[in-house]
C-alpha cells in the first residue's frame, strides 16, 4: 500500500482539464454500493461541462504515488440545485449559506488510510475561504438487506458524525440508472436521500 497520496483540486473551468485516464476509476467508484450508479464517461463529462460554469464548483482527486486514483470529492453551492433550494427555503434555511458536498468516495483498496478525511478537510478549507457558513450533504437510504450490500460495508454516516455533521429530517428523492443485481442489470430507480448539515466555524 502507498504511504502518501496527492490531492489535486479543480475549480470551475478547471473541471474541463480533469484527465481522461481517471474516468475508468471514477466510474468504478460510482458503481460501488450504495450509489450503484451505472454512469458513462460521456455522462460524467457532460456533468463536468455543466458545472464548470460555476466558479465555486470543486472536484478533488486523490492519487497514489504511481498516479492511480484512490478517491474523489465533489461539491457545488446548494443554490445550484433549484429543487433542494426550495426544500431548504420551506424549512426556513437560507440556501445561500450552504455549500453542498455531492460525493466523497474512496476506492475499497485504499480505505482506512485517512484519504476521506484529507479530501474532506481540504474541501472544507476551500469552502470556508469562500465565506459559506454551513455545509451539507446527502446520504442514501437503503434497506438493510439490500442484495448488493457488501458484508464488510462501512456505513459512511459514522464518518460524517466524526466530522461533526448532524442528520436532519430533510429528504429528497432522485432517480438514476441503478445496478440492481449481481448480474449487472440496470434500471432507472428512485432513491431516498437524507440531508446532513454542519455549521462552519
Amino acid at each position: 500500500m502507498p504511504s502518501s497520496f496527492l490531492i489535486t483540486l479543480f475549480l470551475g473551468i478547471q473541471l474541463l482539464e480533469i484527465p481522461e485516464n481517471i474516468m475508468p476509476a471514477w466510474l468504478t467508484l460510482f458503481k460501488e454500493y450504495p450509489i450503484l450508479n451505472h454512469g458513462t464517461s460521456e455522462s460524467v463529462r457532460s456533468n463536468l461541462q455543466y458545472f464548470s460554469k460555476e466558479p465555486h464548483c470543486a472536484v478533488l482527486i486523490a492519487e497514489t504515488d504511481d498516479h492511480i486514483m484512490a478517491g474523489l470529492a465533489t461539491g457545488i453551492p446548494l443554490v445550484a440545485y433549484p429543487y433542494e433550494t426550495e426544500l431548504f427555503q420551506k424549512s426556513n434555511l437560507d440556501p445561500s449559506d450552504f455549500y453542498h458536498i455531492n460525493d466523497l468516495i474512496v476506492s475499497p483498496r485504499y480505505r482506512k488510510q485517512g484519504i476521506a478525511s484529507k479530501l474532506y478537510k481540504k474541501l472544507e478549507k476551500q469552502v470556508t475561504s469562500w465565506g459559506y457558513t454551513k455545509i451539507c450533504l446527502c446520504t442514501i437510504e437503503h434497506e438493510d438487506n439490500h442484495p448488493l450490500k457488501p458484508i464488510n460495508f462501512y456505513d459512511s454516516t459514522i464518518f460524517w458524525q466524526h466530522q461533526e455533521f448532524s442528520k436532519t429530517s430533510l429528504k429528497i428523492k432522485e432517480s438514476w440508472p441503478t445496478i440492481i443485481d449481481e448480474q449487472g442489470m440496470v434500471e432507472m430507480y428512485e432513491h431516498t436521500l437524507v440531508f446532513w448539515i454542519k455549521e462552519l466555524k
